[in-house]
């Protein structure tokens, strides 16, 4: 109640009802209730009291015991039993002095008596008595009414225990804790109802004298076998010497706050896909680990994990299959990881030692290890274990991931160093052909600086147009002609120098450049062909190796054809070299974007045939016009038997399905007679000629055709 209500209730004037069929005895307190201050109603008896009741709303009734039609004490029941007489005071007006009479009217809920005949001097002064009671009543309810609303707002309860009966009295306003209004029980009655875990902990507050006061949290059994968290505070108010004698305590439900709280917790420190730990819990995680490492001394090693061409499952199959890919991988983890590898919180094998960092990437803390060498027994069973297929609504993916591992003390004493060397040696793993684990070492770090320099001014090169383009020929044995040329990139920096593709395409793939890279060659070779068919030279075609990452991107045929109508250039004299990989790993729709470029001229070939994945069954579905034989196989031509077993047996597959063979690496000329022998379309290596610059390129065509040379 707000202070001006309150101050409108203080200034309203009371009101009595006076009900006696004594009519000189209604005037009479009439006029005595008038010079005290109050309005005064009369009714002659019971039945017109309660009519006129309801009307005024009196804040005292004078009742006469023996009335006409309805006694007082039935009309004092009747009142009492209207929701607003429940409180009023009820002053009795009688002659009657018998003992049974007046326990009567009290047992029915009188308040007072007064005794006929009537004193009305101090009739005033019993007036104005009862109406500061009735007031200060009144004030005491209202306050037990807010305390009520608050403690059922505040979902609180509240017990209080005696020491000699060891019970507990306990009170909840709506029964939300305890049932409602105030119980006894006993207090072992109490202590089975909290979770066992806090049973001890709760018992201690009535034991330890020492402490008058103290708070605890604790589960709560409820009646209907629910379980709610509670915030108890106690306080030992009554005490006999060293003896405490009653103990007060309150009880408040926490539990929407606690799972508000743990929600949060959650949110901050836990991976939402997997449930995993995320990089600000396994910071913090690892600097404890590592606290405990310097005091005791043990080593303890740090394992990042990034899964190989991870993003090719999110661009074919989806964000929903890969979120599910991510949670089977966790799982797999946890099953890889021992107790004995780590520590888990509270001795359970639930393994905060395992974190996902983000994306792709996982990062293992292995804390009870001997030496360093453990931690590649752990990543060999790790990856033995990720090597299984995993099926994923219905898609079987397959995985391989690099592995990083740096070790305390040897490669760093705080998480961030040890994080960083370990992400710095999975790039080294990645370097060296993914699938693998590589220890952090200085060499790495040097290694690592020099390929993010190389990033940096690749970068700026592509930006710049800083990059070149070479043509190494390609020659048909059919007619010793030259028909086409394989574009290379070429990359001279004036503070690295030459940087050869080797070690740009690597780099390109992982920062992302490799799409912006090729579709930059794509164009370029396309302007450089069309100028050349502008000249004397003849028509030849150009080929180019097309990314995996580059054949993924949207509308990739509808980019391609748009290059071609930029540049005027003839879709058959455009060749892309696609990988075996590319397609096998690729989605229908990728399959489909090259059946499109293929259906408008352009020349589709599976490059470094013999070393991917591929199978029959798989070369019957590309879309492609001719196999490349990988330059591995090419070397081992009359070197050894099983390579010169294989290139005859991929030209005799290319005839067989009506594909163009070429042979890539040719240096021997007895590798040249071979080819020629088993009737390989083309060839191209440095026997033919070593990559050229455009302009060295066209001066080459023109002095061959002048001297119609050739290299059979």
């Amino acid at each position: 109640m707000s202070s001006e209500s309150e101050n409108l209730h203080s200034e309203r004037i009371p009101r009595l009802l006076i009900v006696d069929d004594d009519p000189a005895v209604r005037r009479l307190v009439h006029t005595v209730a008038k010079q005290s201050g109050f309005i005064a109603e009369e009714a002659e008896d019971g039945r017109l009291a309660l009519e006129v009741f309801e009307k005024l709303r009196p804040d005292v009734v004078l009742l006469d015991v023996m009335m006409p039609r309805m006694n007082g004490f039935d009309t004092c029941v009747a009142l009492r039993n209207l929701s607003s007489g429940s409180h009023i005071p009820i002053i009795f007006m009688t002659g009657l002095e018998d003992i049974p009479s007046v326990d009567r009217a009290y047992e029915l809920g009188a308040t007072e008596f007064i005794i006929k005949p009537i004193n009305y001097a101090i009739l005033k002064h019993r007036l104005r008595y009862i109406m500061r009671a009735k007031q200060l009543a009144d004030e005491l309810r209202a306050s037990e009414q807010r305390l009520r609303n608050a403690q059922r707002v505040a979902k609180l309860g509240q017990w209080e225990w005696d020491a000699q009966s060891n019970t507990m009295r306990t009170f909840d306003v709506n029964g939300a804790l305890f049932k409602a209004g105030w119980n006894t029980i006993c207090f072992k009655d109490y202590l089975a109802r909290i979770s066992p875990d806090h049973q001890e902990a709760f018992q201690s507050i009535f034991s330890d004298t020492a402490k008058s006061t103290s708070s605890l949290e604790y589960g709560l059994m409820l009646a209907d076998g629910s379980e709610r968290i509670v915030h108890q505070l106690t306080e030992s108010s009554i005490r006999e010497e060293d003896n405490v004698l009653k103990i007060f305590g309150t009880v408040r439900d926490v539990t929407d706050r606690m799972y508000a709280d743990q929600q949060i917790r959650i949110l901050t420190n836990y991976d939402s896909i997997t449930g995993l730990p995320n990089r600000r819990f396994l910071t913090m995680y690892l600097d404890r680990i590592l606290e405990n490492a310097k005091r005791y001394r043990r080593t303890v090693a740090v394992v990042v994990l990034e899964f190989d061409h991870f993003k090719r499952v999110e661009d074919t199959l989806g964000h929903e299959v890969r979120d599910h890919l991510l949670r089977k991988i966790a799982d797999r983890l946890r099953e890889c990881v021992r107790g004995g590898d780590c520590i888990s919180r509270g001795g359970a094998k639930n393994l905060d030692s395992i974190a996902r960092v983000g994306g792709h990437r996982f990062v293992i803390v292995l804390s009870e290890i001997r030496k360093i060498e453990d931690a590649a027994a752990v990543v060999e069973r790790t990856k033995e274990n990720l090597a299984r297929p995993f099926m994923v609504q219905r898609n079987e993916i397959n995985l391989t991931a690099s592995v990083g591992i740096s070790a305390f003390p040897a490669d760093g004493d705080n998480s961030e160093s040890l994080l960083k060397h370990a992400d710095l040696a999975v790039t080294a793993a990645k370097e060296a052909g993914r699938n693998r684990y590589e220890f952090y070492t200085s060499a790495i770090n040097s290694r690592l600086r020099r390929r993010q320099s190389v990033e940096t001014r690749l970068r700026r090169a592509l930006r710049r147009n800083e990059l070149s383009v070479h043509y190494q020929p390609k020659l048909n044995l059919i007619n010793d002609e030259i028909i086409g040329m394989e574009a290379l990139l070429r990359w001279t920096d004036s503070e690295l120098g030459t940087v050869k593709p080797a070690e740009i395409l690597p780099i390109a793939e992982d920062s992302g450049l490799i799409v912006d890279l090729n579709e930059w060659m794509l164009r370029a070779v396309c302007l450089q062909n069309h100028a050349w068919q502008n000249t004397s030279m003849p028509a030849l075609v150009v080929s180019l190796n097309i990314a995996p990452s580059y054949l993924d991107t949207n509308n990739f045929a509808k980019q391609v054809t748009e290059v071609l109508n930029d540049t005027k250039l003839d879709p058959s004299l455009l060749e892309l070299e696609l990988s075996e990989n590319a397609l096998t790993e690729r989605h229908e729709n990728t399959i489909q974007s090259v059946t499109d470029l293929r259906d408008i001229g352009v020349q589709i070939t599976l490059d470094d045939f013999g070393t991917g994945s591929s199978s029959l069954k798989h070369l019957k579905r590309f879309p492609i016009t001719g196999l490349k034989i990988d330059e591995s196989f090419i070397q081992g031509i009359k070197k050894t038997s099983s390579d010169t077993l294989i290139v005859r047996a991929i030209l005799a597959l290319a005839k067989g399905m009506d594909l163009k063979a070429v042979a890539q690496g040719v240096e021997k000329p007895r590798q040249l007679i071979y080819l020629k022998s088993k009737l390989c379309d083309e060839v191209q290596g440095n026997l033919i000629n070593p990559p050229l610059s455009a302009d060295e390129f066209a001066k080459w065509i023109d002095a061959r055709a002048g001297t119609g040379d050739n290299a059979a």
